[in-house]
């Protein structure tokens, strides 16, 4: 079974009676949607459970006396590229063409009107959460919870210098974005591409 994907709100104006609220938490579960009025507080939640598949909503305006969502979106792209974030605004038309390229080629998801209605935005939150399945964490992810959980906390890799890693751990240094975590990903990449070349005449049948 899959760990859920938490879907967390990053926004001080978005009501936990939203439309848009109760279908994600029909979806995903009420304990797996959170709303954080207050950025700081939004951006500790996730750098502290960079262990989970998160997808962010964020809004861009969070009010005078606090950070803006880019700062927020800057913050959370030093320590990971592994959330998955959704830039969220009722003043989307003011943000400039160059704004916009801007966070989509710094690897946010999409941006979506809060005014619009949850089907429009919902199909794209749901995208989001639904490509996560494709990245090497997850696949990893899903491969690690075949293992029961005591032999997740083996140790299972010994690396050069000695030092040993649990499955969970080598999960946990991909999420973070380490210099382990991008050397192993690299390596599995390479892996896959190598068995896929190797099966290939079997890939052709699927």
């Amino acid at each position: 079974m899959q760990n859920p994907v938490q879907i967390i709100i990053i926004d001080d104006n978005f009501r936990s009676n939203d439309p848009l609220m109760v279908d994600l938490q029909e979806k995903y579960g009420d304990s797996n949607v959170q709303i954080f009025r207050r950025p700081n507080e939004g951006i500790k939640y996730v750098l502290d459970h960079l262990s989970s598949k998160i997808v962010v909503l964020l809004d861009m305006d969070l009010g005078t006396s606090e950070k803006r969502g880019d700062a927020v979106f800057a913050e959370i792209q030093e320590k990971t590229l592994l959330v998955t974030v959704i830039i969220m605004s009722a003043k989307l038309q003011s943000l400039s063409n160059e704004e916009l390229r801007g966070f989509i080629n710094n690897h946010a998801f999409s941006a979506i009107d809060s005014n619009a209605s949850v089907k429009t935005n919902l199909p794209i939150i749901n995208k989001a959460v639904n490509q996560l399945s494709l990245r090497v964490d997850c696949a990893l992810e899903e491969w690690i919870l075949r293992h029961s959980p005591e032999d997740r906390d083996k140790p299972y890799l010994t690396l050069i210098g000695g030092e040993k890693y649990s499955l969970n751990q080598i999960l946990a240094e991909i999420r973070k974005n380490t210099e382990l975590g991008l050397s192993l990903q690299k390596k599995i990449l390479n892996l896959t591409v190598e068995l896929l070349a190797r099966q290939k005449e079997k890939l052709a049948e699927t």
